[in-house]
């Protein structure tokens, strides 16, 4: 920061999990549920002694190809004054990912955690839909990733068999503002 801001404003959101991967043992289990979307910290530091900072901005989880698990997303921190933990990855067999948590914050936001899946025909299943991000919506369409630390949408099928696998989350978002 400059020497004459006198505070920032931070908002440090963790990375969205990935959605579901599907399992290949029947139509059935190939849907999986949404992933959880990061949470995050807001917080108002004093920074006239400070002059740098160290920000990490956590990854967004991966959805894997069928029979292998997700990842949840990662950690985002503002150096050692808040963090934002990233989203639960999404389940097969719709297990959803949980929204993340916070810590170090003034206050605390919450990460949305994934959907189950739903019927959209008697042919076709929708995966669960990626939980929302204080800062991005989760992912809900066929090939849509999640952005700014929202979580990726689950694997969706046909009863015939097969199916699509799920989209990552979204990486990590930090946001500061500088007041005198």
């Amino acid at each position: 920061p400059l020497r004459r801001q006198r505070q920032m404003c931070i908002r440090d959101s963790g990375g969205g999990g990935g959605g579901g991967s599907g399992n290949s043992g029947s139509w059935t289990s190939w849907t999986s549920g949404g992933a959880g979307g990061g949470g995050t910290a807001v917080k108002i530091i004093d920074v006239t002694s400070i002059s740098s900072e160290t920000v990490t901005i956590g990854a967004g989880g991966v959805a894997n190809a069928v029979n292998v698990a997700s990842t949840a997303g990662g950690t985002s921190s503002f150096g050692s004054h808040c963090s934002g933990y990233g989203g639960g990855q999404g389940l097969y067999q719709n297990g959803v990912g949980q929204g993340g948590g916070a810590t170090g914050g003034d206050y605390i936001i919450y990460g949305d955690s994934g959907t189950k899946n739903s019927v959209h025909t008697s042919t076709w299943f929708y995966g669960g839909k990626g939980g929302a991000s204080f800062f991005g919506r989760g992912a809900s369409g066929t090939t849509q990733d999640g952005i700014q630390g929202s979580g990726g949408q689950g694997a969706r099928a046909y009863t015939s068999g097969g199916g699509s696998d799920g989209t990552d989350g979204g990486a990590g978002f930090c946001l500061v503002e500088e007041y005198k």
